[in-house]
């Protein structure tokens, strides 16, 4: 589902006073989320050509173990966690399976999974793509913030949308919406700002 309908958009662009584009907007609001929600580091390794959204989802990952006790998601938050294996072999059998006591989830600096201080693993493995973990990430509710990013970003796009020859076509239920991909408005930064990923990890 997306994180917001053609409503919400239309707060945004005064000018548009009926439904007659809603289904350019959805196209639009898919655009906009995808595009945002990699901003936030999501991906989906299962369907990379898949546009993406903040809805939480089941995904399993493969990530590269640190030989210490914290282990980093690339995005959040960590809804749940069904399984993790470390196997610096990357076989990942049923004795490579972390028992779910030895681990808790925090996210005081980004999506993070600690081993605890008594933990049997005691350390993740250093490697490779030794840690395969499957789990339910994202927003059970999607907040307000991103929910206002995705809006602005929709209505940026349609007001940006010519049909100059050379720009980007999308079609919706017979329409056709061409587009310039242009500078994302600061406003849109400023909404999605806590939400976004950083060099240290993710917020």
């Amino acid at each position: 589902m997306a994180a917001v309908t053609p409503a919400d958009v239309r707060v945004y662009l005064p000018e548009l006073t009926g439904t007659a584009r809603d289904s350019v907007l959805s196209v639009l609001i898919a655009r906009a989320e995808d595009r945002l929600a990699r901003e936030c580091g999501v991906y989906d390794p299962a369907n990379p050509d898949a546009d993406l959204g903040f809805e939480d989802q089941s995904v399993t990952l493969y990530l590269d173990g640190s030989g210490t006790r914290m282990l980093r998601l690339p995005y959040g938050p960590i809804q749940s966690i069904a399984s993790i294996y470390d196997d610096p072999e990357r076989e990942y059998n049923a004795d490579d399976l972390v028992d779910a006591a030895d681990y808790e989830i925090h996210h005081d600096h980004g999506p993070e999974v600690w081993l605890v201080d008594d933990s049997v693993h005691g350390a993740w493995y250093t490697g490779t793509r030794n840690i395969k973990i499957t789990a339910t990430l994202g927003y059970a509710t999607i907040p307000s913030g991103i929910k206002a990013a995705v809006a602005m970003l929709a209505a940026h796009y349609y007001r940006l949308a010519t049909p100059r020859a050379g720009a980007s076509n999308m079609s919706a239920t017979g329409q056709s919406v061409a587009f310039r991909d242009e500078a994302i408005p600061e406003a849109v930064w400023q909404a999605l700002a806590r939400h976004r990923r950083y060099d240290s990890g993710w917020g």
